[in-house]
């Protein structure tokens, strides 16, 4: 596993270099993006095997997470880096992590609610059969504040 987390530094260590040198280019909104594309995106990918790394490895994932704040903030090396990560709404690595792992199960159980809403939508009942058949009268739709909606014709 240390060799996953020794790639994973020097791939993220490579982005922020190469953001730095356009970070005079940038306002902080677009270096942000930058960092959450190249950089976060990277430090979040198959995190959940992490759980359990021994602390120096987590440390040298949270220096990448510091170096990137800093960058982001522009904020000096010496400045305590505790105030940066609250500013930009960041966990620290270790309880990202632990976030990541627990919102799995809580999305699990949230889809299975709304499959549980979708399918008591869809099920109609005959007369005294009481045998289920399909509505045809149920749309699904999309919407950008909504991910999932069931609308009635």
């Amino acid at each position: 596993m240390s060799t996953r987390v020794k790639d994973l530094c020097r791939t993220a260590t490579l982005a922020l270099r190469r953001i730095s040198r356009i970070r005079r280019y940038l306002n902080s909104a677009c270096c942000e993006q930058l960092v959450h594309a190249f950089v976060s995106s990277r430090l979040d990918y198959c995190n959940s095997l992490l759980i359990g790394l021994p602390d120096k490895d987590i440390f040298k994932i949270q220096r990448i997470q510091n170096s990137a704040a800093r960058l982001v903030t522009k904020t000096k090396k010496r400045d305590h880096i505790t105030p940066v990560l609250r500013k930009l709404h960041w966990l620290t690595i270790d309880k990202r992590i632990v976030f990541k792992v627990l919102i799995i199960p809580f999305i699990f159980a949230f889809s299975l609610m709304a499959i549980a809403k979708v399918s008591t939508a869809k099920i109609k009942r005959e007369g005294d059969k009481g045998s289920p058949c399909l509505n045809p009268l149920v749309r699904f739709k999309y919407s950008e504040d909504r991910p999932l909606f069931i609308t009635q014709l």
